[in-house]
């Protein structure tokens, strides 16, 4: 069995003893004999006595003392050597140690040995690793079947969209070497990862912006907003080709959380351009299309520059913004964390967004919310996941489903969450043809992600037991395609910050 030691002193102290003559005549003194040196006492607080693989814990022996006050040394041991490590060997006596992964639940020992240059003294404590083994693995989801990656794409991010956008694109955006933003349009012809085309963007990012896919102009779309939450500058760019996009407008909204798109303008014709809707932790306000509103649903010249803003709603806090463009009662839904509601907007011709009833949700008291998603049970009947998830990787988790059918009672359904601090919703419907939508969470921490099918479309909200697809760990994003070969399959795209992965669906 392999042992790793970790030595470190923790100080040097340099003691110079002086001896002195006698006097002429005088007779020599006996050499004093030093003191008998006192063996050190180690300390060590408690660890936990399992956890998961990869996780990572405190190793503190400060309470370890010299009853002579020699200055100590400390050797920390792992058994087996592989099993652990310490983050910063420097930082004694309080370490953080990081535990590897492991193919099955081991044992592991790490011992701290404390020495006073003479004397050492040592102490073990034993932990147990717990390997993931989530069953049951997804019906819905084979392994992964192809990848993507690319030097400068370690800033990748996807492109929100709604819930119908299942389709065979792809767009992420990614910094470019010279801090430069880029989409990259991925066309998926077959089951491979295509090359994807550049796209480049007038706009230097910093890595850290929310990217969006959002359907203004249905004739060239999807078009591109990209939002930095620190500056609160939105960046409009409509998509003229496949390779180029035109600056359709910049604001600053300070305190912008959120973006979306509904028919918001000044115009009582149908038909209304999109807009874009902003939430802010205060209120709401639209950015107006000033594209032309006669011209049909399906004409380029239906997105213009976005010159106008508006505020159309002075309270409330539109952070949880869900974007909903596609249902014919409402546009959108926000989650008011303060009042527990989820509240629907519904837009109107002739410069009106509703604030319509609100939904009463029993949130948990111990854990914060994480993300919030919404999905179709049917046309016109939309429920919304929230995420919920408490202070670490033990602690307790829940996704909590709210729906209303047509305006009937409003239910709420709450699934426990295993270990793993949950990331975000992807909510979409894995046959990318039916309105049921299912939800996948991610879990960094995890080697998986979590799969709950809708197997009730109609009038209730069932969804199946939590199946489990291996993805590594990692993934912080989760996308889909339905590739154009004709394929019922649809793809999940994964995303590590580094790798694209493809995980096909089983027909």
């Amino acid at each position: 069995m392999r042992s790793a030691i970790v030595s470190l002193s923790l100080s040097m102290i340099c003691v110079a003893c002086s001896g002195g003559g006698g006097g002429g005549g005088s007779s020599p003194q006996p050499e004093a004999m030093p003191p008998a040196n006192n063996a050190p006492t180690i300390v060590l607080a408690s660890i936990p006595s399992s956890l998961d693989e990869r996780q990572s814990f405190a190793l503190d022996a400060s309470q370890s003392d010299d009853p002579d006050s020699d200055p100590l040394t400390y050797q920390v041991e792992f058994t087996p050597s592989d099993l652990a490590r310490l983050a910063d060997v420097s930082a004694a006596p309080n370490w953080i140690v990081e535990t590897s992964e492991v193919d099955q639940d081991q044992v592991a020992t790490v011992t701290v040995t404390v020495s006073d240059g003479q004397t050492s003294v040592s102490e073990s404590l034993d932990f147990t690793l717990v390997n993931y083994d989530r069953t049951p693995l997804s019906s819905q989801w084979g392994a992964a079947s192809d990848s993507y990656s690319n030097a400068n794409a370690s800033n990748s991010k996807f492109g929100w969209s709604n819930p119908f956008s299942v389709d065979g694109y792809l767009y992420t955006l990614i910094k470019s070497a010279g801090g430069q933003g880029v989409v990259q349009q991925f066309r998926f012809l077959d089951d491979d990862f295509p090359e994807p085309t550049g796209i480049p963007l007038n706009l230097d990012i910093t890595g850290q912006e929310s990217f969006y896919r959002i359907p203004l102009d249905f004739a060239v779309g999807p078009d591109f907003v990209v939002h930095s939450e620190a500056t609160g500058q939105i960046s409009i760019f409509r998509r003229e080709t496949n390779s180029e996009v035109s600056d359709a407008g910049q604001f600053s909204v300070s305190e912008s959380c959120s973006i979306g798109a509904t028919q918001v303008g000044d115009s009582t014709i149908p038909f209304e351009p999109l807009g874009l809707i902003v939430g802010t932790p205060n209120g709401l306000i639209a950015l107006l299309n000033n594209g032309s509103p006669t011209s049909s649903p399906q004409s380029a010249s239906r997105i213009g520059t976005f010159s106008e803003s508006r505020i159309i709603a002075t309270t409330g806090d539109f952070c949880r913004l869900d974007f909903n463009q596609f249902n014919t009662s409402e546009n959108a839904r926000y989650f008011d964390e303060a009042r527990e509601e989820i509240v629907p907007l519904a837009s109107a011709l002739g410069n009106t967004v509703y604030l319509l009833e609100p939904l009463e949700v029993n949130t948990p008291s111990d854990m914060r919310l994480v993300d919030t998603a919404g999905g179709y049970m049917d046309f016109g009947s939309y429920f919304t996941a929230l995420l919920f998830a408490g202070d670490d990787h033990t602690s307790d988790h829940q996704l909590t489903i709210v729906h209303q059918y047509f305006g009937g009672p409003v239910e709420q359904v709450d699934i426990p969450l295993p270990h793993g601090v949950p990331a975000n919703l992807h909510v979409a419907p894995i046959n990318g043809f039916g309105f049921a939508s299912d939800i996948i969470v991610t879990v960094p921490e995890t080697p998986y992600v979590y799969v709950l099918e809708n197997i009730s479309p109609f009038s209730e909200v069932e969804f199946t037991p939590i199946e489990y697809l291996d993805v590594g760990f990692g993934v912080i994003e989760i996308d889909q395609i339905r590739i154009e070969s004709g394929s019922v399959l649809n793809y999940l795209v994964t995303n590590d910050g580094e790798t694209l992965s493809l995980y096909p669906s089983n027909p």
